[in-house]
């Protein structure tokens, strides 16, 4: 190939990524208390280039959902410095104890081909199976002094 036509064709292809890293850019969204949602997030109502059509958000009442299987969560949080995403079922009432999930997010839920996962397989000390992780709520009759106790007399009361 000439070097012409190298050169031409570098410059192209640098013009197209350029464009494409500037689009990006100009791709940041916010819907209700999220702010920063970015590649390679994108809300159903951004235009196509922006983000991947598999991590696609929804703003319903000016609150970010996620689509997910067979149940929508809220979206609390976006880290993209760590890309993760924190996620509520939709069915858990802010300051209500006795409401439940209606589905559970678990690594069984998940295959590698999947965008989203709820392990890190690639670090996981537990070998393929999840920690447990239970929630009891009850009446403690002496205050309780421990990081590992939320106070939850709220839930209990009436």
């Amino acid at each position: 190939m000439p070097k012409d036509h190298l050169l031409l064709l570098l410059f192209f292809v640098l013009h197209q990524s350029l464009s494409i890293a500037t689009e990006n850019n100009q791709c940041t969204s916010s819907c209700g208390e999220v702010t920063n949602i970015s590649f390679p997030f994108r809300l159903k109502s951004d235009p196509k280039i922006c983000g991947d059509s598999k991590y696609e958000l929804s703003c319903l009442n000016n609150r970010t959902v996620l689509s997910l299987y067979l149940g929508e969560y809220y979206v609390r949080h976006i880290d993209q410095t760590n890309y993760t995403i924190r996620v509520a079922d939709v069915g858990m009432r802010k300051g209500d104890c006795s409401s439940l999930p209606r589905l559970s997010l678990s690594c069984g839920n998940f295959s590698y081909q999947d965008p989203y996962s709820a392990c890190d397989y690639d670090s996981s000390m537990f070998y393929g199976r999840e920690p447990s992780k239970t929630v009891s709520i009850v009446k403690c009759t002496k205050a309780v002094d421990s990081r590992l106790y939320i106070d939850a007399s709220s839930c209990l009361d009436g």
